[in-house]
C-alpha cells in the first residue's frame, strides 16, 4: 500500500512523493544491503540536486535584490562592505600576534621583541584577510626550532635505601638447599 504526498518546495515547484511503510523485519529476514546502500546513494543525489538548485534560485534573488536597489541603497551596502573589510582587516592583525605567541611557546623566545618589528600583513590573505596558520608555523620553525621533548628521567644522587647486598652466607646457603 502506497500513499502519495504533495511537496511543494521553495522554488514553487510542486513534487509528488511516494511513501511507502517499511517493512517489518523477522529475525529470519537478512536485510538486502546492496539495496539499502542504493537507496541511500539515490537519497543523497536527489538532495545535492536540490542543494543546487536552491544555491543557483538564491544567486538569482540577489542579482533581483541588487538590480532594485536605489542609489541609496547601493551606497549603504558599499559602506557596510567596506566597513566590514576594515574591521576583518583590523582583528586579523590582532588574531596574527595571538597565533606567533601561541607558536612560540614553551621555544625561549622574546615574543614582545619579536613582534615589535613583525610585518603581520605577510601572514595576512590580500583579499578575504584570512590568516596563513601554516606560514607563521614555518616562520618561527625557523627563528627557533621546536625542541624534541626529553623523556623524564630520575637521577640517581645516592641518597636513600638502596636494596639489600648479597651476602656471601646467603648464596652458600642457597646452594646448599639446592635453590
Amino acid at each position: 500500500m502506497s500513499e502519495n504526498e504533495t511537496v511543494t518546495t521553495t522554488e514553487g515547484a510542486t513534487e509528488t512523493v511516494t511513501v511507502t511503510p517499511e517493512a517489518e523485519t523477522t529475525p529470519d529476514a537478512t536485510p538486502d544491503l546492496a539495496a539499502e546502500v542504493e537507496k541511500w546513494k539515490a537519497n543523497s543525489r536527489k538532495n545535492e540536486e536540490r542543494a543546487k538548485a536552491n544555491a543557483a534560485a538564491a544567486k538569482e534573488l540577489e542579482a533581483l535584490k541588487a538590480s532594485q536597489m536605489t542609489e541609496m541603497d547601493k551606497a549603504v551596502a558599499a559602506a557596510k562592505a567596506e566597513g566590514f573589510a576594515e574591521a576583518r582587516k583590523a582583528s586579523a592583525a590582532e588574531i596574527v600576534e595571538a597565533k606567533v605567541r601561541a607558536a612560540a611557546t614553551g621555544r625561549g623566545i622574546d615574543t614582545d621583541a619579536l613582534l615589535e618589528g613583525l610585518d603581520r600583513s605577510r601572514f595576512i590573505g590580500a583579499e578575504d584577510f584570512s590568516i596563513d596558520d601554516e606560514a607563521i608555523g614555518t616562520w618561527i620553525d625557523r627563528i627557533a626550532p621546536k625542541v624534541e621533548e626529553q623523556p623524564h628521567t630520575t637521577v640517581d644522587i645516592g641518597q636513600g635505601k638502596k636494596g639489600e647486598p648479597e651476602k656471601p652466607e646467603m648464596d652458600a646457603f642457597k646452594k646448599a638447599l639446592g635453590v
